[in-house]
């Protein structure tokens, strides 16, 4: 499979990466680059063709600052100053925490 500007197969995902990227590569230092895949609405979408087991999942990235805000949010949540509209979202990061803890991968977790 070629890699295209929108999908290629796992082995070639840097150079994909690189492609959905290039008009930012050169003026964003290298230590940056991966804020450039997980930032704001910016993300890149996995799909996988058959079984993926944790020990599949090598690295989870987040952006530091979605992070700050969703772990605040289970804070004021605890606190019960979180405002109703938020609980949804608060209660769903908490399960994926509770998840990944269970799976032996919260570890694996990376702020960028």
């Amino acid at each position: 499979m070629r890699v295209r500007d929108d999908a290629g197969p796992h082995a070639q995902r840097h150079r994909l990466a690189a492609l959905k990227h290039a008009d930012q590569l050169e003026a964003t230092q290298e230590a940056d680059w991966p804020a450039m895949l997980c930032a704001g609405k910016i993300f890149v979408e996995v799909v996988f063709l058959g079984e993926a087991t944790p020990t599949d999942v090598e690295e989870i990235r987040i952006a530091r600052s979605e992070e700050r805000r969703l772990y605040d949010m289970i804070t004021e949540h605890f606190r019960g100053k979180l405002d109703p509209s938020s609980e949804n979202e608060a209660a769903s990061f908490a399960e994926i925490l509770d998840a990944l803890e269970n799976q032996n991968m919260s570890d694996r977790v990376k702020g960028v």
